[in-house]
């Protein structure tokens, strides 16, 4: 049975005088990338800086090649290759409280001012204590990307690809005509 909870909200006044958390200059302590295939390599290969593209571009070029991202409802906090990068680079996980992605703080965080998105949220305690905390695709969610037909799977494709052309990661294999 699924355990729900609840985070109340106050007028910010509440919070005052009450000891603000003390947070320190962001730095990276592990990576990992994927590559073509969604194979994880534990390196900076799948990071680049933004180049401005050269237009006009193909965008459906490797449309019929690409693996999108696994959505598997079994795997409900899907950060293994996050602690697997962690574990690479010698970090232990059990100095965390929380362990999750920077982007599903923003969405968490945000739900106040976006009313209308859904969304879950998958927690999984690990056996030393640590947290892992990963924002999940709602059945609605999941039905929508269902019923997208060809052309919507190809224009989701098209931001995927026009971000492979305007970075540094980009090789030969992006082809532009």
């Amino acid at each position: 049975k699924m355990q729900v909870a609840a985070l109340p909200l106050h007028p910010t006044a509440t919070y005052v005088g009450k000891g603000f958390p003390k947070f320190g200059q962001p730095r990276e302590i592990a990576h990992f990338s994927r590559d073509a295939s969604r194979r994880v390599r534990f390196d900076k290969s799948g990071l680049g800086a933004y180049r401005t593209p050269r237009l006009p571009a193909a965008l459906d070029v490797g449309f019929e090649s690409y693996v999108p991202k696994s959505h598997d409802p079994n795997e409900p906090a899907p950060l293994g290759d996050v602690v697997a990068a962690l574990s690479h680079k010698g970090v232990r996980t059990t100095d965390a409280h929380i362990l999750t992605y920077r982007n599903n703080l923003n969405k968490i965080f945000g739900t106040v001012y976006n009313r209308k998105d859904d969304w879950e949220v998958g927690v999984e305690r690990c056996a030393d204590g640590t947290v892992l905390l990963h924002v999940m695709d709602t059945e609605r969610k999941r039905a929508e990307e269902a019923r997208r037909d060809e052309r919507q799977q190809r224009m989701s494709y098209w931001g995927y690809k026009f971000e492979q052309l305007d970075s540094t990661r980009c090789r030969s294999e992006c082809s532009t005509a």
